[in-house]
């Protein structure tokens, strides 16, 4: 395994840091956890696998080795990484020290509002770095509220915002470790939805465009067909073109108000009439098969059921067990 020769120590509660430790244990890294008495909180982090025991916390610590948190100090004169998930205000001067005492020690700090500015000793969720960072306010119906994701959508990325700089950072370590931080915020606003930075940039907003509706294009989304879900991304005049040619509509691609990606989006109704039972005359497969000769961007949307039985999948043995409590499950 590429990063077998490393020991990691993880210390402090948090999806992020967590998944930055599972990154480095999937890769071979003897990754030690440290946690608080009773136990690292995200252990009673729904959904349970017993009644003590998170299935999410199992999955995010799986091959690591856990530890209590005094265990530190001791630890750390033998660790080439240290992931510190704590509180921005409980760990700057620390590892300033800890630094000196071990110049080879790396270290990777991972908040939810860095280590600077108005927010830095914010309590954080996902929610609320999704909504500033933009990602929140153009999702769901065009009446009613926005929609949220899951948590832990923003707190993965930031994990693997922060793996990234963590792993290349121990190259050259001969020149003196490295010292990282990053925060899920600052995670988030790497992939904030362009057209919302757009219309804030120029001082104005935009209303939310519904549901399955995404951009300035259209047809983009996701369709139900004979069966399975297929994923539609249609962008360019050819690509427009093409679609229309593949339902067997080319009339349609020759309307002039439908000739332009924001057009098509006001008029997504009318084409969705028209699409709509085209999509259910073939299966998924098929119409990703035909896309392929139209060279479209079609792809099949798998539910959860459908992913975990891919064939493509098991022969690269995508999902593996994950056990804790006395209970397994696939992941």
């Amino acid at each position: 395994m590429p990063l077998s020769s490393y020991r990691v120590l993880q210390i402090g509660s948090g999806i992020a840091s967590d998944y930055c430790g599972k990154l480095f244990a999937d890769f071979g890294a003897d990754v030690v956890k440290l946690e608080p008495p009773g136990g690292d909180p995200l252990r009673r982090m729904p959904p349970m696998v017993t009644d003590t025991e998170s299935g999410y916390f199992a999955w995010l610590n799986t091959n690591k080795r856990s530890v209590p948190e005094a265990a530190l100090e001791q630890l750390l004169s033998g660790a080439d990484v240290l992931i510190d998930g704590r509180p921005p205000a409980m760990v700057k001067v620390q590892h300033d020290i800890w630094r000196r005492r071990h110049p080879g020690l790396a270290i990777t700090a991972v908040s939810w509002f860095g280590e600077s500015g108005p927010y830095r000793d914010f309590a954080g969720t996902d929610a609320v770095c999704r909504s500033l960072a933009g990602l929140v306010v153009l999702t769901g119906a065009i009446a009613g509220p926005p929609l949220l994701a899951t948590e832990g959508q923003s707190a993965i990325l930031a994990g693997l915002t922060a793996f990234i700089p963590t792993a290349a950072g121990l190259y050259e370590r001969a020149s003196g470790a490295r010292r990282f931080a990053t925060s899920v915020y600052e995670a988030s606003l790497g992939v904030s939805e362009y057209e919302w930075a757009i219309a804030w940039d120029a001082g104005g907003s935009r209303s939310r465009p519904g549901i399955n509706r995404f951009g300035r294009n259209y047809p983009v989304g996701i369709y139900s067909t004979k069966q399975g879900l297929i994923g539609v991304t249609i962008v360019t005049p050819g690509q427009w073109r093409g679609i229309c040619e593949m339902m067997g509509l080319p009339d349609l691609a020759r309307q002039p108000h439908l000739s332009l990606n924001t057009d098509r989006l006001k008029n997504s109704a009318e084409i969705d009439a028209a699409f709509g039972p085209v999509w259910l005359t073939r299966t998924a497969e098929e119409w990703f098969e035909r896309g392929l000769e139209y060279k479209l961007p079609l792809a099949v949307v798998p539910t959860m059921d459908e992913l975990l039985r891919q064939k493509v999948h098991r022969d690269r043995g995508a999902f593996v067990p994950v056990s804790i409590g006395g209970k397994s499950f696939e992941s």
